[in-house]
């Protein structure tokens, strides 16, 4: 067959599922095909950034973090003990607690049980820094998994004890860095509690950042300590033993503070962030596990207790995704609002399309009718002709736009996509069946034109009240419920944008053919047609335009709700920096040494961007009585100049004028400050600033320790002070004070 041929049969098929229309399905496949990729891109672009940021996180995390962990206290057992394999079932009871749970976990070959042995003084160390601290303090610490976790650089690992009872000697491991610091070496031989430790071999950990080496701060190296307090500063070490020599630690050692340990470290790489939210909820409910009350009872019965054991689980991923699930939920709020509002003008748009395919098809219809078709026939080929158009297109566009934003999948771009192709699809058959049945319903001769007007007239009035009843409640479940919880959107609530718009797009439909027509009586009483058949013809056709200018005004909605979102966020930003700092940047010098010299303050001014800047000295008076408070003394004039114009309480310089005109030198005049206050800020008056006096501005919580003529010391100098007013805040000056 050849090309020509082939292209011809594929024409002929397109016109024939399309109808006559061709150029008219042809705009509504490309209105699909963009509607489909923008309302699967941008939901997916969104989450692949913010899941690139959830996941930097959890890869910087330290591992112990990234990992939940379990403790028990087995100290005093009654000469009972728990062997390696004891602890190894329990291990397998709780990471299938987990699991079931809903954590990922780990492959098992990462997991890890053990026991911590508090071993206390240890001797026979012989490192260079031990002459110069105290005593070395020992953990004797058994680990699964120690000959995966770590490097043998020579000797062997701990295998077997020799001798028993009081004569028990243990064979240990210890690391490279540890026996640098202790000097010991292979055969050297330490005392702790009572019993000899032999060093069977050297390690070098492989995996140091893995949760086992960092769970306990001491395994891959010594830890100083005491050296923040006055005591003598020591080394904390630690030293391996092996699973032969556990049951024999516990029963010579069992006096001892002995602890239980479990490690599950988790497989967070396919963590979204739109999973971070459950993901938090699950970590701070696995100290309530069910499974750790079992493992805790077998615990006992394997140690042969008379307490039950208690288990405790915890995960440092609380702490983690904390602050992210905080402020991804309170962006992602705001963001759904303009993705559910977009999909939704994406689909009035596609509705258009398909608007303009069954006026194309109208005649066809039409002929359909006369013949005697049913309205599902009509409605049965108007689908399949909208189907043929719009399915590849809704492929295409989907599948560009996954191609385009690579990462894990958005259940509501997959929901924003389902609406835009469930319109394309519905609007043909649709619209064909209302067109259609709305013409047969006026045949009637019964209803005179006057009545059909009325009947016409009270069904847009019930709609129009049905759309606006539906704005108005969704905006006020959106005011009392507010948006739905993190990890969630209420598409309801999400369509706030629109909800707003639809009260003022129905008021717009509804009132510019009203004065179209006014304009028409106008214009037909001057000369000239040209003006009376254009507002005519834009009248009879403004009931045609009811769509697009409905899409037309949503569009302006969202468009006006970003920038008005943005300004807020902008705005918000401006007055939280100037709460928290006083003022746009806050540069703070040492207080020793000369401060802010001229020459810094002129590379401040030098800045790109800082407009205004002045210097504040922040020192501390002291009051007859002993009480001491903080003391802001500025340049007025300054100051004021820096708080022109910013969300800042005004500064008034003219309070601080001194008598005689001109406002006090910086030197002299101090403003004693507390930037808690709320209260709007007072001015005074220069002419009643009393001679010898020094006009100041308080906070509130000044004004409940100062009166007029209160003396206070700053920087060896008495001054008399006059409240010249009050002031809300001041930068640099600590806020409560």
């Amino acid at each position: 067959m050849s090309p020509r041929v082939l292209r011809g049969r594929i024409a002929a098929s397109w016109v024939a599922a399309t109808g006559a229309g061709t150029a008219a399905s042809f705009a509504l496949a490309i209105l699909v095909l963009a509607g489909a990729f923008i309302a699967v891109a941008v939901p997916r672009a969104s989450l692949g950034y913010r899941t690139q940021v959830v996941q930097r996180i959890l890869q910087t995390a330290p591992s112990q973090q990234t990992a939940v962990l379990g403790d028990a206290n087995v100290s005093g057992l009654n000469q009972g003990y728990l062997s390696a394999g004891d602890l190894a079932r329990a291990g397998r009871t709780l990471a299938g607690g987990l699991t079931h749970d809903g954590l990922p976990l780990a492959p098992a070959a990462s997991q890890w049980s053990g026991m911590a042995i508090n071993a206390g003084t240890v001797a026979g160390t012989s490192g260079p820094s031990v002459r110069h601290l105290g005593p070395p303090q020992l953990e004797i610490l058994y680990r699964s998994g120690l000959s995966s976790n770590a490097t043998l650089v020579t000797g062997s690992l701990p295998t077997r004890v020799q001798g028993h009872g009081s004569a028990a000697a243990f064979q240990v491991a210890v690391t490279a860095a540890t026996a640098a610091a202790l000097g010991l070496h292979a055969g050297s031989r330490l005392t702790a509690a009572g019993h000899v430790l032999v060093v069977s071999g050297i390690i070098r950990p492989r995996g140091a950042a893995s949760s086992f080496w960092t769970v306990d701060p001491v395994a891959p190296v010594p830890r100083l300590t005491g050296a923040e307090t006055n005591a003598t500063p020591y080394l904390s070490s630690a030293v391996f033993a092996g699973a032969a020599e556990l049951p024999e630690l516990e029963n010579q050692l069992g006096g001892r503070q002995l602890q239980a340990l479990w490690s599950f470290p988790l497989d967070l790489s396919r963590v979204s962030a739109d999973r971070a939210a459950g993901l938090l909820r699950t970590a701070r409910g696995v100290s309530y596990l069910p499974a750790a009350g079992n493992v805790g009872a077998g615990l006992s019965a394997a140690a042969g207790a008379d307490a039950l054991l208690t288990v405790s689980l915890s995960s440092g991923l609380v702490s983690v995704l904390q602050s992210f699930v905080t402020t991804d939920a309170a962006v992602q709020r705001a963001l759904s609002l303009m993705f559910v509002s977009l999909a939704v003008i994406g689909a009035v748009v596609v509705l258009l399309g398909a608007r303009l395919v069954t006026e194309h098809r109208r005649g066809e219809f039409a002929l359909m009718r006369a013949r005697g078709a049913s309205l599902a026939q009509v409605s049965a080929v108007a689908a399949r002709g909208g189907a043929a158009a719009a399915l590849p297109a809704a492929l295409l566009g989907a599948g560009a736009a996954v191609l385009l934003t690579p990462g894990p999948a958005s259940w509501l771009s997959a929901w924003l996509a389902a609406g835009v192709i469930g319109t394309a699809l519905a609007g043909p058959p649709l619209l064909a069946a209302w067109q259609h049945r709305a013409r047969r319903a006026a045949a009637p001769a019964a209803l005179t034109p006057a009545a059909r007007r009325r009947m016409s007239a009270a069904r847009r009035w019930v709609a129009d009240g049905a759309l606006v009843c539906a704005a108005v409640a969704g905006l006020v479940i959106l005011r009392d419920q507010g948006l739905p919880p993190p990890g969630g959107v209420d598409l309801f609530t999400s369509l706030a944008p629109v909800l707003a718009a639809i009260p003022v797009a129905l008021l717009v439909v509804r009132t510019y053919p009203l004065v179209l027509r006014r304009l028409a009586r106008l214009a037909g009483r001057r000369r000239g047609v040209v003006m009376v058949v254009g507002l005519a013809r834009g009248s009879s056709a403004a009931r045609a335009g009811t769509l697009p200018a409905f899409a037309l005004i949503l569009a302006f909605a969202v468009v006006a709700f970003a920038a008005m979102a943005r300004g807020a966020v902008a705005r918000a930003n401006v007055v939280a920096s100037w709460q928290a700092a006083g003022a746009d940047a806050v540069v703070t010098a040492p207080p020793t040494g000369p401060g802010l010299t001229p020459a810094a303050q002129r590379l401040i001014m030098g800045v790109p961007g800082v407009q205004h800047a002045t210097a504040i000295s922040v020192t501390t008076g002291t009051l007859a009585q002993g009480v001491s408070l903080p003391v802001a003394i500025v340049e007025p004039r300054q100051y004021a100049a820096l708080t022109a114009g910013t969300p800042g309480p005004r500064f008034p310089a003219a309070a601080l004028a001194r008598p005689g005109g001109g406002a006090a030198p910086a030197s002299t005049a101090p403003a004693s400050t507390a930037p808690a206050s709320t209260a709007p800020a007072s001015t005074g008056s220069a002419s009643t600033v009393p001679a010898g006096t020094v006009p100041v501005l308080v906070s509130a919580a000044g004004r409940a320790i100062l009166s007029q003529g209160s003396e206070l010391e700053v920087a060896g100098r008495e001054l008399r002070l006059h409240l010249a007013g009050g002031l809300a805040g001041l930068a640099g000056v600590p806020a409560g004070s």
